[in-house]
């Protein structure tokens, strides 16, 4: 019930369906004076989640602090990867589509090769809520052999769906492996590191974060960073309000 509820929350959140829904109570509604009140505020609304500057500020203050690999004092016996580096619903279904958030996958093998982790743990299962497709970490178990990871080198969770369940399924492996308390590494997005570590501390998993994949680029303050509206902040902001949301629900049922 928890995950299905979770979907409809984010598909509520979506800013691109407040933009399309509102207007169109708008032009519905009788009231002239709440039709324009509507317009005005969508207007507000279009401009302020499309506008860099702001945007990029958001995930300044949000993200995790870059860690560099060379700045990785340890070996760590396991890399856990969270999921959510693929997009789905793409052809051949049983080939890998990397989506934004690639890093998460790339940068795990960039350490294993360099020899900061000795293990790779994959966890992510099927996160459609309608339907079947191949469970991501079984695509990603492939990419790695293909990198040239070694089979014994890596662990895999088919099950979780959620940040929750990677922190409950990954547990259930490294118990099985002895490796709880093994110097861990948890590898995923830097927008995701809070409440990542935070659901891993829940369940007894000291884990030391790895901020993969960033959303926040540089600060400038060049005119087109504050004139130029860019759509790629709409969607960046559809992540944000997801994290932040999720953050929130996590917190209220214990699950961090």
């Amino acid at each position: 019930m928890f995950f299905i509820l979770s979907k409809l929350l984010y598909f509520i959140l979506q800013p691109l369906n407040w933009l399309i829904g509102l207007p169109i109570f708008a032009i519905l509604t009788k009231n002239a004076r709440r039709k324009r009140r509507i317009l005005r505020g969508c207007f507000a609304l279009l401009v302020i989640i499309t506008n860099p500057f702001l945007g990029n500020r958001v995930f300044h203050a949000w993200e995790a602090e870059e860690v560099s690999m060379s700045a990785l004092k340890d070996t760590f016996d396991i890399g856990i990867v969270l999921g959510g580096y693929t997009k789905g619903g793409l052809y051949p279904e049983n080939r890998l589509h990397f989506s934004t958030a690639a890093n998460r996958l790339t940068d795990a093998v960039q350490l294993y090769k360099r020899g900061y982790i000795k293990k790779l743990l994959i966890s992510g299962g099927d996160g459609k809520l309608l339907g079947k497709t191949y469970p991501e970490s079984e695509l990603a178990k492939q990419f790695l052999l293909d990198m040239g990871v070694k089979p014994e080198d890596i662990l895999v969770d088919y099950q979780s769906r959620n940040t929750h369940e990677n922190a409950l399924y990954s547990k259930q492996l490294l118990d099985k492996q002895g490796l709880t308390n093994g110097k861990l590494l948890v590898i995923t997005s830097a927008f995701h590191i809070p409440r990542a570590i935070g659901c891993f501390k829940k369940v007894g998993i000291n884990a030391s974060p790895f901020p993969a994949h960033f959303i926040a680029e540089r600060l400038s303050f060049e005119p087109s960073a504050w004139l130029t509206p860019d759509p790629e902040v709409l969607k960046n902001w559809e992540i944000v309000l997801k994290e932040w949301v999720g953050y929130c629900v996590y917190k209220l049922q214990g699950y961090i």
